[in-house]
């Protein structure tokens, strides 16, 4: 894979943590799309609304929300744990061995809504 695939493949596949495990302790999920027709990752069109448990404000999270997170956090402007900063530099840089877990596929999203992780 090149580059921006891989990167397009971390992004999808960090959305779709976030979305099924990472961010329900403080967000609803109310829609959410993450494939094409055929089953397979849609590395561009995929979205969710989300509602935030304390407040009801709705958001929408998408591949540019995705996107956002991962720059922030990766030029440090979002502090989080050395690393999740590390895989989001390994992650814009193309490298396509980049491992996280649910909280971090979390505090990626927080960051791209946000600019800050404000819960947990």
């Amino acid at each position: 894979m090149d580059t921006n695939t891989n990167l397009e493949s971390f992004l999808n596949a960090t959305f779709t943590d976030a979305i099924e495990h990472g961010i329900r302790y403080w967000a609803n999920v109310e829609e959410y799309k993450w494939a094409d027709a055929n089953g397979e990752p849609d590395l561009s069109g995929y979205r969710a609304s989300i509602r935030e448990n304390e407040g009801g404000r709705t958001y929408a999270v998408n591949r540019g929300v995705m996107a956002q997170g991962v720059r922030l956090i990766a030029a440090g402007f979002v502090p989080v744990n050395s690393h999740l900063r590390n895989a989001c530099e390994r992650a814009l840089a193309g490298d396509e061995e980049v491992d996280i877990d649910a909280s971090d596929a979390d505090a990626i999203v927080q960051a791209g809504l946000f600019a800050e992780v404000i819960y947990g």
